[in-house]
């Protein structure tokens, strides 16, 4: 939920920006371990949440970003470019 702190909504360009840099950042580098490994890739989703990424198509009400499912779709598919189990 929101704090009453100033929540607006990342740009949809700010939003696909930030998947791009956590996939190079983060994902990419964690990829062939977590899947050879066939583990949880914890690291990138925490790198996600730290982000804000995870409450994407939560309305900005409710303490999301209300971003739209468009924005959201295009983001995964950008993080998966780096790491499909991530994306998921």
């Amino acid at each position: 939920m929101s704090d009453g702190s100033s929540n607006l909504a990342p740009t949809p360009e700010d939003f696909l920006s930030t998947a791009a840099r956590i996939g190079r950042e983060v994902l990419a580098i964690h990829a062939d371990e977590v899947d050879s490994a066939s583990r949880f890739p914890i690291e990138s989703i925490q790198a996600m949440r730290e982000a804000g990424m995870l409450g994407a198509l939560v309305p900005l009400e409710l303490g999301g970003s209300g971003l739209s499912m468009d924005t959201v779709s295009r983001a995964v598919t950008e993080l998966g470019r780096h790491c499909s189990s991530s994306a998921m």
